[in-house]
């Protein structure tokens, strides 16, 4: 296998003679200068990233001072949400201690400067290896419990090492992801690899009135509001000994943001209407496709309950980052629409499989997963599907031009947020500053600010 490397060292001449030399070794490698932008290069590339090479005294941005904190920041946030990659940390000659207090805090190793290659390499050949074995453990176990996670693509393998890192905890895990990624299927994952004895109980967020929310999460009893004729066990009662997931958990109201807090740190729950106090065990799993990070800034959503849900992270990357994986999941989707039709197995062309690569899939795998079925459906009786036969709804054409493939597979609430996004990256195209760009959407620069963090479009 190939590591794919980031290098984050300040001082461009080692960057570049580094870079080259692991390049020509035939590794993919990204450098960078300064803590900003490792930090973002890792959370836009987490799925593809196996290692990063970390000099330990880099600034906070470019033009600015070294400092050797900068560097441990950068080792804490990847070793806090993203375990499954590899840091080596780099440090002077003189500057054990550092390096001591790298390893402590979760790094892999230390070399000091100069840097000794011989020494590198022996430490990428473990790193591969390493990382080999725990890809093979991964494929052999895939036959049982993940079994429903479908694909061999390096991104997916680490989410399922991160899922077999924090299963059998008691940890609380937030899955971020764009909409259609397979959350739920994650959640799935981590509640049967945890060997709890209760249930799965999936709540999703959106989908409840905002009113019965708090009811179907809590309970009530009889007669505690109008239309309560009898009491009523909530959701988190009934996933006892077992696991909550709460999808689109940054849809919850602030009041119930307060509530689901104070459940989670002292696991009682109050139904509405009763002054009875219950203890419940249950380990909670969290997902959104917003960046709760950002709605925190913007003060959507509470600090505390934040950090509270995400004792451990998972980052579903986008299926138009799993390439390799489209051919397997398209035929899973396929077979499957045919046992439900009673029709014989197809199998798709070589050119049809190219047109599916070719796609960017906004919809992720549940879009995939509607045009296998729609594509079983239209072409009953043949045995081999190709690319003519795969139809890309006719709104692919109209909305061309901007860009929105894919967006009647959304549901109106997904659409709506689609188009804001690309509605404001060409709002930001036509206008050479913020306030025009506000100005002509009609909205307060605050609120238009707060809609750029939200989309992370704001520079």
């Amino acid at each position: 296998m190939s590591l794919d490397i980031l290098i984050v060292e300040d001082n461009c001449d080692a960057l570049k003679i580094l870079s080259n030399i692991l390049k020509d070794k035939g590794f993919k490698v990204h450098g960078v200068g300064n803590k900003e932008d490792a930090l973002q290069y890792v959370a836009h590339n987490s799925s593809s990233v196996d290692l990063i090479i970390l000099d330990l005294g880099i600034p906070f941005r470019d033009g600015e001072p070294a400092d050797e904190e900068n560097g441990f920041n950068v080792l804490k946030s990847v070793k806090e949400n993203f375990a499954g990659i590899h840091v080596i940390v780099l440090t002077a000659f003189d500057d054990v201690q550092l390096a001591v207090r790298g390893i402590n805090e979760g790094a892999y190793d230390f070399l000091t400067k100069p840097l000794k290659f011989e020494l590198l390499n022996d430490r990428l050949k473990k790193i591969e290896e390493l990382l080999a074995l725990k890809r093979e453990r991964l494929r052999k176990k895939r036959g049982g419990t993940f079994n429903n996670i479908i694909g061999i693509s390096k991104g997916l393998e680490k989410v399922l090492i991160e899922v077999e890192k924090v299963a059998d905890s008691n940890l609380s895990v937030l899955i971020e992801g764009e909409t259609g990624t397979g959350k739920e299927l994650i959640a799935e994952a981590i509640h049967l690899e945890s060997h709890r004895i209760g249930e799965l109980v999936v709540v999703d967020c959106s989908r409840i009135p905002k009113d019965l929310l708090e009811s179907e999460l809590f309970g009530h009893k009889k007669g505690s509001f109008t239309g309560a004729i009898d009491d009523h066990t909530g959701k988190i009662e009934y996933a006892n000994n077992g696991t909550l997931f709460l999808d689109e958990i940054g849809d919850l109201k602030s009041e119930l943001q307060a509530k689901l807090l104070r459940f989670l740190e002292k696991k009682e729950i109050n139904p509405v209407g009763s002054n009875a106090v219950k203890y419940i065990n249950v380990r909670v799993v969290a997902a959104s496709n917003k960046n709760l990070a950002n709605m925190v800034r913007d003060g959507e959503f509470r600090e505390d309950l934040f950090f509270r849900l995400r004792d451990a992270k998972v980052l579903l990357p986008p299926l138009r980052k799993r390439v390799e994986d489209i051919p397997m999941i398209a035929k899973h989707y396929m077979d499957k629409s045919c046992e439900e039709g009673g029709l014989d197995k197809v199998e798709l062309s070589i050119n049809a499989i190219n047109k599916l690569l070719s796609y960017k899939w906004p919809g992720n795998i549940r879009e995939l997963q509607r045009l296998m079925a729609k594509t079983i459906i239209y072409n009953k009786g043949k045995k081999l599907i190709n690319a003519e036969d795969i139809s890309f709804d006719d709104y692919t054409k109209t909305y061309k031009a901007n860009d929105f493939e894919g967006l009647y597979s959304y549901s109106l609430k997904e659409a709506k947020e689609v188009f804001e996004k690309k509605y404001l990256i060409n709002l930001l195209g036509l206008y050479k500053t913020q306030n025009e760009a506000a100005r002509h959407a009609g909205v307060e620069k605050s609120n238009f600010s707060k809609l750029l963090r939200r989309y992370e479009l704001l520079k």
